[in-house]
């Protein structure tokens, strides 16, 4: 490690605003959750997008055996210098505790697997179906309290559909409660 606080990727203005942005975590409706938009700094997060993994790196192969429309990357260290900067940080102490300021979960605890995370790209027409992630890390039992989602895709257009939908529950309602535009 060379010295340079892990939170340094985070947006100076999110630092500056953790505890109210934890109050309103708290708060949110249809459960706790946040939209911090430019979450990272600006320069880290355009590093991240000019690394980001060409489609074709990424694990496409379908449930069915064939190649999809999905691709998802969990070896996130080997993706370049920028995702070992961002896998250094979110497993370092300064950053969870900033996590934990943010939401008010104490003890949060990295995953090195990224089990069900990492990188992921889907091509045109291509949804996800409403559901409720594992709460329980399939290995190693931990208690999974925590998604931290963020989009670098520059440009989004409301058209194209493809919003991130927070149900209070998936199965009773078509419509989501609270509907998030993936923003850079």
């Amino acid at each position: 490690m060379d010295g340079t606080p892990r939170t340094s990727i985070i947006s100076t203005p999110v630092l500056e605003a953790a505890d109210r942005l934890g109050a309103d975590f708290v708060a949110a409706e249809p459960f706790p959750h946040a939209v911090i938009d430019e979450f990272l700094a600006p320069a880290f997060a355009r590093r991240l997008l000019a690394e980001f993994p060409g489609f074709e790196q990424g694990n496409f192969i379908g449930d069915d055996g064939q190649p999809g429309g999905k691709s998802t990357s969990d070896k996130v260290r080997q993706l370049g210098p920028a995702y070992r900067e961002l896998d250094d940080a979110i497993r370092s102490r300064e950053f969870l505790q900033l996590l934990s300021r943010l939401t008010g979960i104490e003890s949060l605890i990295y995953d090195p697997w990224y089990l069900g995370g990492g990188t992921h790209e889907n091509r045109e027409g291509m949804s996800l179906d409403p559901h409720v992630d594992f709460n329980f890390h399939p290995s190693e039992r931990w208690h999974r309290r925590l998604n931290l989602i963020i989009y670098l895709n520059p440009v989004w257009d409301a058209q194209w559909g493809g919003n991130f939908g927070l149900f209070r529950d998936p199965h009773s309602s078509p419509r989501p409660d609270v509907s998030i535009a993936p923003s850079f």
